[in-house]
């Protein structure tokens, strides 16, 4: 059985903006076994481990990145994180998003939903996929990843609520955007969406109207993070026998196909 705690160095930190920034760390066996849609928690000062989404991967360095946004103390602790200091990290945890069989995958991302899906925007290029992602902010100044994404994605569109960069609107405008100029309905296309659970209902009731599968990265609370307090659970439906139940968001998720969620 692999490993999952480790002690990692914190090698990069980013100043996004006054309320994010993004961690770098350095695992090898983290860097090595991770993959798109699974997140790692990690310890700080005296507080509980906080779940983040893995959103960057470099396997030759052995790093991977965190983005964070300050919500609260415990949040607010890694703003003062000093480069070299070791952290405790469980990781990799979760399932992540399936690419098999897909060679054109529609994004949508809103909040901190966009960082994991940096990492998927890496992986697809690595491996050929086509991407084309959405993204929403409140203004031009709450902005995230702009860059980076543009670089990788084979198109970004970003919509601010204010109109003040991009599109005006919503990150669902900006998926339907992209798709009225690039999207065909066929099984090697999918939509990938993290972020608010109302986006994603949205996009996912969107999704079914075209038949298109689509998996959604949820954001329960995760205390644990190894499936044993069960206080990230999920109601989801069995789709052969039409049975309610609940998963666990750290253990069967975080990524579900839509199609399972009762939202």
């Amino acid at each position: 059985m692999s490993k999952i705690e480790h002690d990692c160095v914190l090698v990069k930190k980013e100043i996004l903006n006054s309320e994010n920034l993004f961690l770098t760390f350095e695992s090898q066996e983290i860097a090595e076994q991770a993959q798109p849609g699974q997140f790692i928690d990690l310890k700080g000062a005296a507080f509980l481990r906080r779940p983040f989404g893995i959103a960057s991967v470099n396997r030759d360095r052995g790093q991977f990145g965190i983005g964070i946004k300050k919500k609260s103390a415990g949040t607010a602790y890694f703003f003062e994180a000093k480069l070299g200091n070791i952290y405790s990290v469980l990781g990799p945890l979760g399932n992540g998003f399936n690419f098999e069989g897909l060679k054109n995958i529609f994004l949508i991302g809103g909040g901190t939903g966009i960082y994991p899906l940096l990492f998927v925007l890496e992986k697809a290029k690595e491996i050929g996929i086509k991407t084309y992602i959405a993204t929403g902010f409140r203004s031009q100044e709450d902005i995230l990843l702009e860059e980076e994404m543009g670089r990788i994605a084979t198109e970004l569109c970003i919509a601010t609520e204010d109109g003040s960069a991009h599109l005006k609107g919503y990150a669902q405008q900006a998926l339907e955007k992209l798709w009225s100029e690039h999207g065909e309905a066929k099984p090697d296309t999918g939509l990938f969406c993290c972020g608010p659970q109302p986006m994603m209902k949205m996009a996912a009731v969107w999704a079914e109207s075209l038949n298109l599968q689509c998996q959604v990265s949820t954001e329960e609370r995760m205390a644990c993070g190894i499936g044993i307090c069960r206080t990230c659970a999920v109601r989801v439906k069995d789709l052969i026998s039409g049975e309610l139940n609940y998963d666990r968001c750290c253990l069967e998720g975080p990524v579900f196909n839509a199609e399972v969620i009762q939202w």
